[in-house]
């Protein structure tokens, strides 16, 4: 294969990075959009649960914090004890 050619498929790739890198930035605006993100991606996982209780608690939802928080438990009770001893 040609220089030419090589850089061009290596442009292209960097491209499509720079695009796809760039899509997703407004999920990373906050904790909330980040973590609506993550529990929309992993609903069964208790991590993204318990953040996104957390980031509704910091909105003063805790209606929104309550429901999260409980499915996190819900989901591995041991994962929220150790989470609520380090903070």
């Amino acid at each position: 294969m040609s220089f030419i050619f090589k850089f061009m498929i290596f442009f292209i790739i960097l491209i499509l990075f720079t695009i796809v890198s760039y899509n997703r930035n407004h999920i990373w605006k906050d904790d909330f959009t980040l973590w609506s993100d993550a529990v929309m991606k992993s609903p069964n996982k208790a991590r993204p649960n318990y953040e996104l209780g957390r980031a509704y608690s910091d909105y003063n939802d805790f209606d929104s914090a309550y429901h999260y928080m409980k499915r996190a438990t819900e989901l591995d009770p041991a994962f929220v004890s150790k989470w609520l001893i380090k903070k």
